[in-house]
């Protein structure tokens, strides 16, 4: 777990540095992915609210046509560390 949270450290600093997520060109947003062993952190630039935003992280040993499940919303239940209730 801490390899594919060290995989998107850098992206803060270079949001780009992913490519672009060919399964998921149909979208509005752009898609793009990094890869760490055998998993694609998918993710995309929110430039309305200035954040990257991870969409899915992917092990690639599936059936490619599951990465169409990836969406850009919210998980329910979802709470951003560090907010208190």
């Amino acid at each position: 777990m801490n390899g594919i949270v060290n995989t998107t450290i850098t992206l803060g600093e270079n949001p780009q540095m992913g490519q672009a997520e060919s399964l998921l060109s149909d979208r509005s947003e752009e898609f793009r992915y990094l890869v760490h062993k055998h998993y694609k952190v998918i993710y995309w630039i929110n430039k309305e609210s200035l954040r990257i935003e991870i969409a899915n992280v992917f092990d690639c040993r599936q059936n490619p046509e599951k990465m169409q499940e990836t969406n850009k919303s919210t998980p329910k239940g979802y709470k951003p560390f560090g907010k208190k209730e």
